[in-house]
């Protein structure tokens, strides 16, 4: 058989052990479909459970000190059906906000020529008091408008003599556009995650977990040479892990679509053009992902040290994306030298509408200059037969310096 046809026949083999892994299973196809899915949808979903329990309870207010010809305030205030008014002594009231009893306490100070000022005392460590001050905030600018359009009659002046400054806030975004940019920063951190998370127990379970079943050298003593058993091993990684990236992708826009669609004011939706950016940048970073997790754990006698050993480097390369959800970061030439975050950053500006054709370059050639040391990395190791056979009693780390290092 061709050495192609070797690959291909160990390819399947390790497809179909995967397959019967429960274990690989969770962390790459139900993790990635329903985890982040399921959290957005919980966090929606409690965000309109809490807001609606909330407009449907009203703010209790102590009122202190309401001059008698402002009574029309209590009357507002009453009338919005938002309120649960009581008045009481300025100390008293202020006693209750400290209990909890009340969630707003509004102390009026009258002026010698009609006018009246208000101090609208809260606990900002309370939501329920935060709202009560937003909700009387509202009724007070709605009382001070029909306040000025009483002194205007008063004065027979226009109502527009009174308006100085026309406001008018114009959305320059389209609908869409609104989309892509919540698509933008909810999608590749989340994307990329899922990825390492995905692939860390098929790149494991494929070095350290044939080593701990003891079906490593079984494996080796087959017609197909060590080269073929180790790339398709490393395929079948690279697979699952862009498997995962894709899934993730798919399972997390259409929990966002089916959330924010509704929505006035957004339409979700992503542009073409950056398809060939997320379908390219997920096969380099599994491509990536899968030699940088695997090789360190062909260094482990068990599944569990073989773990330990990768984790690290799930991390270290999963850290900076915490860096996209932050809109102010910008894709600079910089950023696109650092593998991993280049990549989520590539697909921020790609899912949003905005092809950075100098910074996407210098990410696809640092990705591939990441992928081709990778893979020399890995090729250096297995040249060493007690790498292979599991002899070896160092890690990773103690043999990059006692041997490549001095062999360089």
């Amino acid at each position: 058989m061709s050495r192609a046809g070797d690959v291909w026949l160990l390819y399947q083999r390790e497809l179909r052990s995967a397959l019967r892994e429960k274990n690989i299973l969770l962390y790459s196809l139900l993790v990635p479909a329903l985890l982040y899915p399921c959290i957005l949808w919980l966090i929606f979903s409690a965000d309109s459970l809490v807001r609606g329990t909330l407009e449907q309870t009203p703010s209790r207010v102590a009122m202190v000190g309401l001059p008698p010809h402002h009574a029309r305030l209590e009357t507002e205030l009453v009338e919005a059906g938002e309120f649960s008014l009581t008045s009481r002594p300025q100390e008293e009231s202020l006693r209750g906000l400290q209990q909890g009893r009340f969630d707003l306490v509004a102390v009026f100070q009258p002026g010698p020529h009609g006018e009246m000022g208000v101090r609208l005392v809260y606990d900002g460590s309370r939501l329920h008091s935060k709202i009560a001050r937003d909700r009387m905030q509202q009724v007070l600018e709605r009382y001070r408008d029909l306040r000025l359009e009483e002194l205007a009659r008063q004065l027979a002046a226009a109502d527009e003599q009174l308006q100085l400054l026309w406001v008018k806030p114009v959305n320059h975004a389209s609908e869409s556009q609104v989309g892509r940019f919540l698509l933008s920063i909810l999608l590749p951190m989340a994307m990329i995650v899922v990825m390492g998370m995905g692939g860390l127990y098929p790149a494991v379970d494929s070095t350290a977990g044939e080593r701990e079943r003891s079906t490593w050298e079984t494996l080796l003593t087959t017609a197909a040479s060590r080269d073929d058993v180790v790339l398709a091993k490393y395929l079948y990684v690279v697979s699952v892990i862009a498997f995962s990236g894709l899934l993730n992708l798919a399972a997390l826009y259409t929990c966002v679509y089916a959330v924010l669609e509704p929505m006035e004011g957004v339409t979700i939706s992503l542009p073409w053009s950056s398809l060939p950016v997320l379908l390219g940048g997920t096969l380099l970073l599994a491509m990536f992902m899968a030699a940088g997790m695997m090789v360190p754990a062909s260094f482990a006698r068990t599944f569990q040290q073989g773990q330990s050993l990768s984790t690290p480097f799930y991390a270290v390369t999963i850290l900076p994306t915490v860096l996209v959800a932050d809109p102010s970061v910008q894709f600079t030439t910089t950023l696109a030298c650092i593998p991993v975050l280049n990549a989520a950053l590539a697909f921020r500006e790609a899912i949003a509408g905005h092809l950075l054709w100098p910074q996407l370059l210098i990410s696809l050639s640092v990705l591939l200059l990441c992928v081709v040391v990778s893979l020399w990395v890995a090729r250096r190791v297995l040249a060493y037969e007690d790498v292979v056979l599991g002899t070896y009693g160092g890690s990773f780390w103690t043999f990059f310096r006692q041997r490549l290092l001095k062999r360089s």
